[in-house]
This record gives C-alpha cells, structure tokens and sequence, in this order.
C-alpha cells in the first residue's frame, strides 16, 4: 500500500496534476499508484472546511513496484480473529497434485436453479 497524502507531504518529484475544469487532479508519473486523485481532497482551506482530514483516501494498493523514495506499507487484508484463527478454505496449504485424502470431496448436491430444465 502507498499513501499518495505522503507523496504530497514530501513533496515526491514523480508527482503531476492538472486541472480538468474546476478540479484539479493528481497522480504519479510513474503510476505507483494508478487513480488520480481530487487535489481539493487534501487542501488546507477550503469552503466549509476548517482542516483538511489528515489523510483523505487513506493508503492504495500499488499498481506497480514502488520506486525507492515511496513509503510503502502491508496491510492485512482481514483479522484472523474474523475467521476463528482458521483458513476459510480447508484445502489451501494441500498439495495440488497430492493423493485423494487431500482433494475436495462433493458432500452436498448443490441445488438445482430450474428443476424443469435438463442439462
């Protein structure tokens, strides 16, 4: 993940923007990070906002390998707490070419979506 609110910060010179209108965009040149961002979202002063929130967007996920200057961040993407500390898939850390005690086994007929029409 990168923080496109501290590639502003530090002033990163692979940043642009440019103005569409009455917005102006941001982005990286080197698309580290691939939207373009609304520049208002992390102004100072703006009409009915006395501050700007600390990071508008929060991080984003790397569209490609960060250059050296970026400061870039792992997030877990859920808690394992969510999950009972337990893979949700039961066969994920099985061999893929391993023998039938570790292949996926059918255990209930899943239900047809029209009993009328055969297949």
């Amino acid at each position: 993940m990168v923080s496109p609110w501290r590639c502003l910060k530090s002033r990163c010179g692979c940043i642009y923007a440019y103005d569409d209108g009455e917005t102006t965009y941001f982005g990286c040149v080197h698309k580290v990070f691939a939207p373009e961002l609304d520049l208002a979202a992390f102004s100072a002063v703006g009409p009915g906002r006395p501050r700007a929130m600390a990071d508008p967007y929060g991080p984003i996920r790397l569209n490609r390998s960060p250059r050296s200057q970026c400061r870039v961040t792992v997030e877990q993407a859920y808690d394992p707490a969510s999950v009972g500390g337990a893979c949700c898939n039961p066969t994920f850390f099985h061999h893929p070419l391993g023998d039938g005690d570790d292949r996926m086994r059918l255990t209930s007929k899943p239900l047809d979506a029209d009993p009328g029409v055969s297949g």
